[in-house]
């Protein structure tokens, strides 16, 4: 009994096998019709929607479009050219702006070592003029003091007026030199 039912599941086997190809051979048949009627309905169609005349006129809008599409290539590869010229400038122009400032710097640090020096002498001289200053305060305080004395003696009468006029004189011309040098600082 096995035997029987090994060799019907052969035949099974083998029969679907045929009806699958049998299946397949119809279904490669019918694309196939499909396919030739489709390619006749394609034909019918482009040889309905294609006139010579229709795709000649399509060719001419394509060559003029590239014409233009060109013309534009050759308006662009210029307008390149000219930026690459105006960048090369601009580049040259920075170069030279750069030079202009590192010599703008040796300027300004030639012009900062001056200002340096020169406060250097105005400190100096502020030393200076206050040391003049001071001394003629000592000067003029003297000369007050002579000029108590003077008028002390003279009250007195113990000097001789004539040594007391050339006393005063000598004062006076004192007093006159110091009021110049007050003003001249």
């Amino acid at each position: 009994m096995i035997i029987w039912l090994e060799t019907r599941c052969r035949e099974l086997k083998f029969y679907n096998q045929k009806i699958n190809s049998i299946d397949k051979a119809i279904e490669n048949d019918k694309i196939n019709n499909m396919k030739a009627k489709l390619k006749k309905i394609v034909d019918k169609k482009t040889e309905r929607v294609f006139k010579e005349s229709d795709v000649l006129v399509v060719l001419e809008k394509m060559e003029n479009n590239i014409e233009i599409i060109a013309e534009g290539q050759i308006d662009l590869k210029n307008d390149v050219s000219v930026l690459k010229q105006d960048v090369s400038v601009l580049k040259q122009d920075v170069s030279v702006l750069k030079q202009d400032v590192s010599v703008l710097k040796q300027d300004v640090s030639v012009l900062k070592q001056g200002v340096s020096v020169l406060k250097e002498k105005v400190t100096g001289i502020e030393a200076n003029m206050k040391i003049t200053l001071e001394y003629l305060f000592r000067i003029d305080n003297e000369i007050q003091d002579i000029k108590k004395e003077l008028m002390e003696r003279k009250k007195q009468d113990t000097f001789n007026k004539e040594w007391m006029a050339s006393m005063e004189k000598r004062i006076k011309i004192i007093e006159k030199q110091l009021k110049i040098q007050e003003n001249a600082a």
